[in-house]
C-alpha cells in the first residue's frame, strides 16, 4: 500500500513554522520525537553528492529476488524535537508474527535555521513468503523511549507466479 499524503506535509510544514515563528511563545509540545509525512516502496533509489535519497520509482508491489534486495520502504520524516534519532522497524507476517527488525542509522537533530525535515530510505532484503507483509516503524531519541509512528503494509509476490497485477 503506497500512501501519499503531500499536502498534509505541506500544511504541517507551514503550521510548524507558523508557531516557532511566534515571538515569544515556545515550541509546541509533541506526543512524539518524529511524525512521518509520506511513506512509500520502491525498488530503486539514487543517492545525491550530499548523501540525500531519490527514489527512482515507486511500487505497489514487491516482487522475490533469489537473494539480495527487495526493495526500500523510503520514509519522509518530520523531526520535531531536538536530539538524536534512532529509526527502527519491525517487519510483521500477515499472521501478526515479528519475523524481523531493520534499524536505521543514528539521525543528528535538524539545523537551526533550517526545515526538520529528513528522508531515510531503509533496505528491505530477504526472502519472503508471497502474501501481505507489515513495516511498523519506531523512533527513539537520546537513547531515550521507543515511539511507534505508524505501520505500513506492501503485498509481496513470487515472480514466478502470475499475477497479472500492474506495478
Amino acid at each position: 500500500m503506497i500512501r501519499s499524503r503531500p499536502l498534509l506535509t505541506a500544511g504541517l510544514v507551514i503550521v510548524l513554522g507558523w508557531l516557532w515563528s511566534l515571538p515569544g511563545t515556545a515550541a509546541p509540545a509533541f506526543r512524539q520525537p518524529a511524525y512521518i509525512t509520506n511513506a512509500y516502496f520502491s525498488d530503486q533509489v539514487a543517492e545525491d553528492d550530499e548523501g540525500g535519497v531519490r527514489p527512482l520509482s515507486m511500487v505497489k508491489v514487491l516482487h522475490n529476488q533469489p537473494s539480495g534486495l527487495l526493495g526500500y520502504l523510503i520514509l519522509d520524516l518530520l523531526l520535531i524535537k531536538p536530539g538524536v534519532h534512532a529509526f527502527r522497524v519491525e517487519i510483521i507476517s500477515q499472521q501478526g508474527d515479528k519475523v524481523g527488525e531493520m534499524a536505521y542509522p543514528a539521525v543528528p537533530t535538524f539545523k537551526a535555521g533550517t526545515l526538520p525535515l529528513y528522508t531515510a530510505a531503509m533496505p528491505i532484503s530477504g526472502h519472503f513468503s508471497p502474501g501481505l507483509w507489515f513495516f511498523k516503524v519506531f523512533d527513539r531519541i537520546n537513547n531515550g523511549t521507543w515511539y511507534a509512528l505508524d505501520t505500513f503494509s506492501i503485498m509481496v509476490l513470487d515472480p514466478r507466479a502470475g499475477t497479472g497485477a500492474a506495478q
